[in-house]
């Protein structure tokens, strides 16, 4: 833990220096281990805004983006509530002492909430932001707060009473004049702000089908960010440093993508300058190199930083129609659609229902584009609904190609769905010389997919569970010697590719695991896909089993929802 004054120094420094914004990326331990230790240059690193109770927020989607690098969102303040927070973030502080300022968000829809959460987490936090200004959370909360200076004034005052934590109340920029909110919070005790949250809130039609893409409690309303906003962030950070005078630390946010950005930001009056929307359009590769680009770019008025960017829209949701549609048994479908695309194995797209949602879902086949899908919740019983000729929605693809392997012998084991990983590996793998041997496993019999396509990149082998889960791997096991000659991709439940990689001590290098993590948005933002300070949405699902232990992963919690 920094002292206040140390916590203070670091944000009125004379240098630029980057924050990371609530519910953008650094959500999870895993990244924020990874963005203190990779980056220096961001030296505030917020986490998600954390509520009294787990909250599973809205359902997908819930990111869009209209225009190339101006994004709409709805995440409805997802989180697993304060007593799980504070315990990752506790965990994090003890085996990781952070260089960066952490700045923990919390979010109440009263003055009881906002103390609990404060008293929570105040010995764990440098700073303390309090969310006053998320537009689409739902009654109460957020925004509901923010534009009401009595209010605000009232909530900084009470807290204030409570805690020698530095507060930081966000703002939101839907107010007339911010600078009265701001005045209010310094009056009541605050010792910095952030600012701005998101525009809006707006609603994002899809312009094929005429309807809303997200889903909410709100209207299938978001908040706006990214490019759009960059003009309101800097008009609202500048009245709000006119008000609040030069020694007030302001971390200043909103549609922030160039070095003339950070310049523009800091003239306007932000002692640090918050990224947020352009973690969509940067590699995770390439983000140590991105942010020293991006700081030598506002004091050089240069513009190398945008070379690590990808500029073109990332989320377009293309129609296609289903042309045909085979049902197996164990509610298990195969649908074809229109259209085909090109992919590397392990990547995938997502589907999209108008009214519905959408689901991530690995590609089978991009030629004809085909997919495999069993009726698990609400969205996959929809699919299950529907009909040849009926249009489906597809974005993406999304992910990164599957890790390539020395060994001239694999091994595939896939179970259920998995199958659809499994074709795409197995053809990569058999094009560079290797042998193949693709082991699936079925809960019933009669659903085997694209059986002749499997055979064309080398045997396989098909065994249905009848009641026996993973029953398929005792046939593996039966056929393979494991040794330093192969290797082995599993792909499956976590019981399955545990139950799979069991025996093959010595060899953890040449085991790889698909570890499919909740994925939300594809693009990088949301941060609940991590895994060991990866996006399996940029970076990949397979990871080594020597990876894995080394990274001492808990599969177990990794792969639970919030």
């Amino acid at each position: 833990m920094k002292s206040k004054s140390e916590v203070l120094g670091i944000l009125k420094r004379n240098t630029v220096s980057f924050a990371t914004v609530s519910g953008i990326v650094s959500t999870r331990s895993g990244i924020i281990q990874r963005l203190d230790t990779e980056i220096p240059e961001i030296s505030v690193i917020t986490t998600k805004s954390y509520q009294v109770n787990p909250n599973q927020g809205n359902r997908e989607p819930i990111i869009v983006e209209p225009e190339g690098g101006s994004f709409g969102n709805a995440v409805g303040l997802r989180n697993p509530g304060m007593t799980k927070g504070y315990e990752d973030l506790l965990s994090l502080r003890s085996e990781h002492p952070l260089s960066a300022v952490l700045n923990v968000s919390v979010s109440g829809n009263s003055i009881d909430a906002f103390i609990a959460l404060v008293k929570k987490f105040e010995d764990v936090a440098d700073i303390i932001e309090l969310n006053f200004s998320c537009p689409h959370a739902s009654g109460g909360y957020g925004m509901a707060i923010g534009t009401d200076p009595e209010i605000v004034y009232s909530y900084v005052t009470r807290i204030r009473d409570v805690t020698n934590t530095l507060i930081f109340p966000k703002l939101t920029p839907n107010v007339p004049a911010i600078s009265e909110i701001a005045l209010a919070a310094v009056e009541g005790g605050a010792d910095g702000i952030t600012a701005i949250n998101t525009v809006g809130p707006k609603l994002y039609i899809e312009p094929f089908s005429g309807k809303p893409i997200l889903k909410n409690s709100s209207g299938n309303r978001g908040g706006m960010s990214g490019r759009w906003v960059k003009e309101t962030s800097l008009s609202k950070i500048s009245e709000i440093r006119a008000a609040v005078g030069n020694d007030l630390p302001i971390i200043g946010m909103g549609g922030i993508e160039t070095g003339e950005d950070v310049r523009n930001m800091r003239d306007a009056g932000a002692d640090v300058v918050g990224i947020g929307s352009v973690f969509a359009s940067v590699h995770p590769d390439n983000w140590k190199t991105f942010f020293y680009a991006l700081k030598a770019d506002a004091k050089n008025k240069a513009d190398n930083a945008s070379f690590y960017r990808n500029k073109k829209r990332k989320m377009e949701y293309i129609p296609h129609k289903i042309v045909k549609i085979e049902d197996l048994p164990g509610d298990v479908r195969v649908l074809e659609l229109d259209g085909k695309v090109e992919f590397d194995s392990s990547q995938f797209t997502f589907l999209w229902i108008p009214g519905i949602g959408e689901k991530p879902f690995s590609i089978i086949k991009g030629d004809p584009l085909t997919f495999i899908i069993r009726k698990k919740g609400k969205f996959t019983s929809a699919v299950m609904k529907l009909k040849e000729d009926d249009t489906i929605f597809l974005r993406g693809v999304y992910g990164k190609d599957s890790p390539d392997t020395n060994k001239n012998t694999v091994y595939i084991a896939a179970g259920g769905t998995g199958l659809a990983v499994a074709l795409g590996l197995a053809e990569k793998l058999f094009k560079k010389g290797k042998k193949v041997h693709t082991f699936y496993g079925m809960s019933i019999s009669g659903q085997i997919v694209l059986e002749e396509d499997f055979l064309r990149f080398g045997s396989f082998t098909a065994v249905a569970d009848e009641g026996t889960p993973g029953r398929i791997l005792e046939v593996l096991k039966e056929k393979v010697v494991h040794n330093n000659e192969c290797a082995l991709y599993t792909i499956g439940s976590l019981p399955f590719m545990e139950k799979a990689s069991d025996g093959w001590e010595g060899t953890e290098e040449n085991i790889f695991l698909s570890i499919e993590t909740p994925t939300r948005c594809g693009v990088g933002l949301c941060g609940e896909c991590e895994c060991g300070g990866h996006l399996t949405c940029r970076e990949g699902t397979f990871f080594s089993l020597s990876w894995l232990n080394r990274k001492n992963i808990n599969l177990e919690e990794l792969l639970h929802e919030d």
